[in-house]
């Protein structure tokens, strides 16, 4: 959501659009190195505790983006405390409850998980649009870390680490439901997972396949909101 601010930031910091392109390009470059350490943390400690410390980060951001003077401050903000946070505790830490909580229905959750990340983002932008346009983008961006924390926190706190750790079992099946079952004499279909290794993973073609898409839309987006800020503040 941070960087919605950019245009709106661009009269009081003196930013270009090609500088905007870097920004918002180099944004999602942050999970190449967050990635590896946010999977790391979440095998130890589980998804909770991270997006406890990605809700607070990201609060804190964008209260310091209500106070840049300079661009090369928006773009530490940006890049090193907000983009690191949604990253983290807002892309792949779902990711991982997701495949924690789910075998049978894991790509319906997967699926479900980012579209809300779309879903949020239409329902917020006229929001923030509306209050920047109210009481200025500093204010604006303040508020939002306010939110984050009100609204972030009471949700994060429901988060548990898997199924197992509550007496369920993934897809919400009930450990005491398949001891009955199965002192019964019924027959239970389990699915069955195939488990490969990362080496064996990244010689899989999916693992080639699947990243293109986004690929391509990390190169095209960044150009066209660019081009769209430009166009808004009058230079296009």
């Amino acid at each position: 959501m941070a960087f919605r601010f950019f245009p709106a930031a661009q009269p009081g910091s003196g930013t270009e659009p090609r500088r905007h392109f870097f920004g918002l390009f180099s944004g999602p470059r942050a999970g190449a190195f967050e990635g590896p350490v946010a999977g790391y943390f979440m095998d130890r400690y589980g998804p909770r505790p991270l997006i406890l410390i990605a809700i607070i980060m990201s609060s804190a951001g964008h209260m310091l983006l209500s106070e840049v003077q300079s661009y090369f401050a928006l773009l530490v903000i940006y890049l090193g405390v907000v983009s690191l946070s949604f990253q983290a505790g807002f892309m792949d830490a779902p990711m991982v409850i997701a495949n924690t909580w789910f075998i049978r229905m894991r790509t319906r959750a997967m699926s479900l998980i980012s579209a809300s990340v779309n879903l949020g983002g239409f329902l917020l932008t006229p929001l923030l649009a509306w209050a920047i346009h109210t009481w200025g983008w500093r204010p604006a961006a303040f508020g939002s870390g306010i939110i984050f924390l009100l609204a972030g926190l009471p949700l994060a706190l429901l988060v548990r680490r898997s199924p197992e750790s509550m007496g369920l079992q993934p897809d919400g099946d009930s450990t005491f439901h398949s001891t009955q079952t199965q002192q019964r004499g019924q027959t239970q279909r389990t699915p069955q997972e195939a488990h490969f290794t990362l080496a064996e993973s990244m010689r899989t073609s999916p693992f080639g396949i699947s990243p293109s898409e986004p690929r391509c839309e990390s190169l095209s987006l960044p150009r066209w909101l660019c081009t769209t800020f430009r166009s808004w503040c009058g230079r296009g």
